[in-house]
């Protein structure tokens, strides 16, 4: 699939550095992605699609599960690793306002964190509805969110902040449900701490997100490191790892 030259220069940041994301940031994920299952009853047979896949940790727990995956995303580095994690999964290149699958090819359509990063979220759900039957969207919380912090922190690197709210896009409750009309939503809250086995591990695990390595264009790496650095500090346990609480909404919509 050809992609719209924003979405290739956002799947070049995300996989940038593919390879942390995947064996430390989503090492911080599972509890997520096993109680969004849950949410949207993925289990033996469920026909998946993970709507902005990246390295295939949520759609390899759905395996696990039973579930027939599939998976799009638009950072060709990040479905590399998950083509290694799935081999004979269905995973395409393609962003998320023209998913490049079929009406109605989906029992559940999951999107962890990944709805708020396109550029037309309203389109994007319409195409949610038009391949799946049951939606599972993941966004942060914005009540014990401590990542807030690490966010907050780069903000003031700016002489003037910019427009939106970036990754808290959609965070404001009723704001996800608003984009599925004449659906039946169901909301609940997910807590689930990232917790990291010392601070040079953290900061590579949060350095390799895709809105991290568009701050290095911007202010270059030193600058963004010890921004962040700084900002994690509070969150050093006497152990030495690095704990974060933070809390997601999930929202799961489906037509009854």
């Amino acid at each position: 699939m050809q992609l719209s030259e924003k979405a290739r220069k956002q799947g070049s940041l995300w996989g940038a550095e593919a390879r942390d994301w995947a064996d430390i940031q989503e090492r911080t994920h599972p509890h997520l992605w096993s109680a969004t299952l849950d949410a949207a009853h993925v289990g033996a047979g469920t026909r998946l699609l993970d709507a902005g896949c990246g390295a295939g940790g949520a759609a390899a727990i759905a395996r696990e599960r039973g579930a027939i995956v599939s998976g799009c995303d638009i950072s060709e580095a990040m479905l590399a690793i998950a083509r290694e994690r799935l081999p004979g999964a269905d995973l395409k290149l393609g962003d998320l306002e023209s998913l490049p699958f079929p009406d109605d090819a989906f029992d559940v359509v999951l999107a962890v964190n990944s709805l708020q990063f396109a550029p037309d979220p309203a389109q994007a759900a319409k195409e949610f509805v038009r391949v799946g039957s049951r939606i599972a969207v993941i966004v942060w919380a914005l009540n014990q969110c401590e990542q807030r912090h690490v966010f907050e922190a780069i903000l003031k690197l700016f002489e003037k902040p910019p427009k939106g709210r970036g990754v808290f896009a959609l965070s404001e409750p009723g704001e996800v449900e608003a984009l599925f009309p004449g659906l039946v939503t169901e909301t609940r809250e997910i807590d689930c701490p990232f917790i990291y086995p010392n601070l040079e591990i953290a900061l590579r695990g949060q350095m390799a997100a895709g809105p991290s390595q568009r701050l290095v264009e911007i202010f270059g790496r030193e600058k963004v490191e010890s921004t962040m650095l700084a900002a994690l500090q509070p969150f050093i346990a006497p152990s030495g790892e690095v704990k974060m609480r933070n809390r997601f909404r999930c929202v799961v919509a489906e037509s009854r």
